[in-house]
């Protein structure tokens, strides 16, 4: 009688232990699943902010920062010129043509503020800063996968009778392109052409030219599609000449300056 209790006892026992190491087995795995989908809202949070780009403000006084994706909407703030924005997002269907320059109104962060502001006035690289030289505005922006270079080469008989200056800026568009070339390269601030509906063959005369200059002027070329091919600043006088080309190459755009002593 005692031999079968004993027996019935140690069947007991050895069950009970069964179910508890099982129980504790699948308390550890669901522990380790709900580890492992808690991980899973961080890495995505990575790569969204992995994906958002840093863009800067070109318009000379200022952009608007909206509450919506319409121009009407609630002004949150002006983003000064020259400010880095952060780039959240490009909502559908805000395509718009704002004082000749086609864009979009995009979802933007400016310390700590959010809203819409309209991508044509915005950038991959910073404007110039007031009477920043061309070499210091090269450094500035230059990265480690773009190094930005400014060639100059002396005239033949020395730089007191000329410099040829040569840089490539990777800008986005002509209209772009040229309001940079504009600030590092002294053009007439009142010559401002809307590069962003091209036409045949265009001649712009500065209309403050002075009496004793012979040439001081804009020229915007075209090919035959009306497609831009180069633009073109000119200013002579009877012993001394300047002109500032802008032409279309693969990684952006170069311009190219010529001074000679007549």
């Amino acid at each position: 009688m005692k031999t079968s209790l004993l027996i019935a006892l140690s069947i007991s026992l050895f069950f009970l232990s069964t179910s508890c190491s099982s129980e504790k087995k699948n308390n550890n795995s669901t522990k380790s699943d709900v580890s492992m989908k808690s991980s899973s809202p961080a890495d995505a949070t990575n790569l969204s902010k992995s994906s958002n780009a840093s863009l800067f403000v070109n318009a000379s006084s200022g952009l608007s920062l909206r509450e919506g994706t319409n121009l009407r909407s609630n002004k949150i703030l002006t983003l000064p010129y020259g400010s880095e924005v952060i780039k959240i997002s490009t909502p559908a269907n805000t395509k718009m043509t704002v004082e000749g320059i086609t864009g979009n109104m995009v979802e933007v962060s400016y310390q700590g503020a959010k809203g819409f502001a309209f991508d044509g006035y915005l950038s991959p690289i910073a404007p110039p800063k007031a009477e920043e030289t061309l070499k210091n505005y090269a450094s500035r922006i230059s990265t480690d996968s773009q190094k930005i270079v400014v060639v100059k080469t002396p005239h033949k008989k020395g730089d007191t009778y000329g410099m040829l200056t040569e840089v490539i800026l990777p800008a986005t568009n002509w209209g772009e392109i040229y309001k940079i070339t504009k600030m590092l390269f002294n053009l007439p601030k009142n010559i401002n052409p809307n590069l962003s509906q091209a036409e045949s063959n265009i001649k712009i005369v500065n209309s403050r030219k002075r009496e004793r200059t012979l040439i001081d002027e804009l020229t915007i070329h075209t090919d035959d599609s009306k497609e831009i091919t180069s633009v073109e600043y000119e200013y002579v006088l009877k012993n001394y000449s300047r002109s500032v080309r802008i032409i279309k190459v693969i990684n952006g755009y170069k311009i190219i300056e010529n001074e000679s002593s007549i």
